[in-house]
């Protein structure tokens, strides 16, 4: 893909999404805390962009009412995060 820019905070307005894949593409600046609002998603996939900052910490809430039980992939791996150490999700992630 070809998108790039900063992530509007207006994709957490999509709380019926369940898989939230904007993988491989140009986005830059922080993942909007307004993303944390993606109450049904289990699938969450931003790895191989330019994201930078630090990973909200609510990511680790996402899917709270999903039919799975919540999260269950969160990939966010080559992009230029910051550490993600007060971020807890009880799955396995990926980052680097």
């Amino acid at each position: 893909n070809d998108l790039s820019g900063n992530l509007p905070p207006a994709l957490g307005n999509l709380t019926e999404v369940e898989i939230f894949h904007f993988k491989d593409n140009d986005f830059s600046g922080e993942i909007p805390a307004a993303l944390c609002n993606l109450s049904n998603v289990f699938n969450f996939d931003l790895s191989d962009n330019r994201l930078s900052g630090t990973v909200p910490e609510c990511l680790g809430n996402l899917g709270s009412n999903s039919e799975r039980g919540g999260i269950q992939a969160l990939w966010i791996q080559n992009n230029r995060l910051d550490s993600m150490l007060d971020l807890y999700i009880p799955i396995s992630i990926g980052m680097a």
